[in-house]
């Protein structure tokens, strides 16, 4: 039987979305006995530190990750739903943590000021190097397109993320809320797998077993890469 890792949680760094500190995450995933735990805060790694010094000292496996919006045209501060779709990159090795870091701070020293930083599905995919790319919460590509287009367009999202980062660095997240809006994603995903065949099919909050606990963001352990069960 697999164990579980969370592949997607925000902190308190994540304004409005998350609530707890980097250690209080460590703390609960200890608890829930999770095999790892990835912190994926919005447009940087706020956090990281903090929550590989308490994942160390428990002996929890980290993955360094975050979560962007593409194509955003307001500042998430301030907005009730800021606009623009989201993916998670998760960084397998510590050279996808050079690029990702590097992405988020040349975005931001763009930017010119504070704010959220602007990205677009080309600008991710120019840097992506040793990453797993998740298709994203509510608002991503695929669950956006399946809502208000239906599971053909959802089916084309999926596509242009194949195009971009390629099939062995892409998972289908899929979650369940108990919300109408999340029944009709989870009923209507067999329709990425189906729609052709190109498209893979893998669930993004599996770990492979337990693995050797990080010593932090500078040195990445093989067994803290990440890795996704295919369904």
């Amino acid at each position: 039987m697999a164990t579980y890792g969370e592949l997607h949680a925000h902190s308190g760094f994540s304004f409005l979305d998350g609530a707890s500190d980097p250690e209080e995450l460590v703390v609960e995933a200890v608890r829930l006995k999770l095999s790892g735990l990835a912190l994926t805060d919005h447009h940087g790694f706020y956090g990281v530190v903090r929550f590989a010094e308490a994942a160390r000292s428990v002996g929890l496996a980290t993955i360094f990750g975050s979560e962007i919006t593409l194509n955003g045209q307001d500042d998430r501060v301030g907005e009730r739903d800021p606009s623009g779709q989201h993916l998670v990159v998760l960084a397998r090795s510590p050279e996808g943590y050079r690029h990702l870091a590097t992405m988020l701070g040349e975005a931001h020293l763009a930017r010119g000021d504070k704010g959220a930083p602007r990205f677009t599905l080309e600008d991710v995919a120019t840097h992506a190097k040793d990453w797993l790319v998740l298709s994203g919460c509510r608002k991503g590509p695929l669950t956006r397109a399946l809502l208000n287009e239906g599971p053909r367009a959802s089916a084309r999202a999926l596509e242009r993320l194949i195009e971009a980062f390629g099939r062995a660095n892409l998972a289908v997240e899929l979650w369940d809320h108990g919300t109408p809006t999340t029944w009709r994603a989870t009923t209507c995903s067999p329709s990425w797998r189906s729609a052709t065949t190109s498209v893979p099919w893998r669930r993004a909050t599996c770990t492979t077993p337990r693995p050797t606990p990080s010593p932090g963001p500078t040195s990445w352990p093989p067994s803290a890469r990440v890795r996704a069960w295919r369904r």
